[in-house]
């Protein structure tokens, strides 16, 4: 059996033999950033448009990286090839090293520890791709006065409990409003609604993370003659949606079928979701050089 290696600081290092220091600002605070995609047929999808939101984050948060850009990218290439991958899960973390001194403030940017992971991906049923997803509203509030949701941050834990609160109402995705009752986001995906050709997404405002995917989602919308609108959401409108659908960098681009049991439009995809996929497929081909394998299953990470 294949031993997995990850990739720290420098060094291809076997899973269970990966260590980091127990004094991590990481691990104490949350202090740190991560980017999670994936690849196709071995080549990492937009990882330069990661790389770009993660130094970006890394530069106003105060993280300083021992890794360029260039660097990263082609140990995350050769971290596939030694672990055999072809479509893989990736995570890349940034976590701030422990200090010499207790004060986590610092007027000087900070080391960081550069951590990537790859898994083998686990693929959505293609089902959910015809029939929607299901989501609810859950209670926990997305906080837009917080710097915090606009980071792909190691502090997750208000997404990680949306999540949670989702499943034990029975659905896959929780919806979460801000603090003024607006949509904001899914908690681990990006959302978006239609009326008529316009299709809507809630503005950087309302408190979200400004996702990869969403960007690409809504250039190929312009691409084919959909106008994008950035702005307040509100529930009641969301709810009338013609069609609704999420997105992040693993599933893509997903329907959705439902919010807390109310049925979101009348066909699920609907048109502009099909053809928003259809365009996304087509990117993915172009970025990976060839077909992709089995391309309407798409990927989720096995737990």
């Amino acid at each position: 059996m294949t031993t997995v290696k990850i990739f720290l600081n420098g060094n291809f290092v076997e899973k269970d033999k990966v260590t980091i220091s127990a004094l991590d600002a990481g691990l104490l605070y949350g202090f740190g950033l991560f980017e999670t995609l994936r690849s196709y047929q071995g080549k990492p999808f937009l990882l330069d448009r990661h790389l770009e939101r993660l130094f970006s984050s890394a530069q106003t948060l105060g993280l300083r990286s021992a890794f360029s850009e260039q660097e990263i990218e082609k140990a995350t290439l050769q971290l596939l090839e030694i672990n055999a991958l072809s479509d893989a899960y990736i995570k890349i973390v940034l976590s701030r090293k422990e200090e010499t001194s207790p004060n986590i403030c610092s007027e000087e940017p900070s080391d960081s520890d550069l951590l990537i992971i790859v898994r083998e991906l686990q693929a959505y049923p293609p089902d959910l791709y015809g029939q929607g997803m299901k989501t609810v509203v859950v209670d926990i509030r997305q906080n837009e006065g917080s710097p915090i949701p606009h980071f792909k941050s190691l502090n997750f834990l208000n997404n990680i409990l949306a999540r949670e609160e989702a499943r034990q109402k029975g659905a896959l995705e929780g919806i979460m409003l801000n603090n003024q009752g607006l949509v904001a986001e899914g908690a681990m995906s990006n959302i978006f609604m239609v009326k008529g050709e316009t299709i809507a997404t809630p503005s950087l405002e309302t408190g979200l993370l400004p996702g990869i995917t969403r960007a690409v989602v809504m250039e190929l919308a312009q691409d084919i003659g959909h106008p994008v609108q950035e702005r307040k959401i509100f529930l009641s409108e969301l709810l009338e949606a013609e069609e609704c659908f999420l997105t992040n960098s693993l599933m893509e681009i997903m329907p959705v079928s439902s919010v807390g049991g109310i049925k979101i439009g009348t066909e699920v995809p609907g048109p502009v979701i099909r053809a928003l996929m259809e365009e996304y497929q087509k990117l993915v081909y172009r970025e990976s050089g060839g077909p992709v394998p089995g391309s309407t299953k798409r990927s989720r990470p096995k737990p």
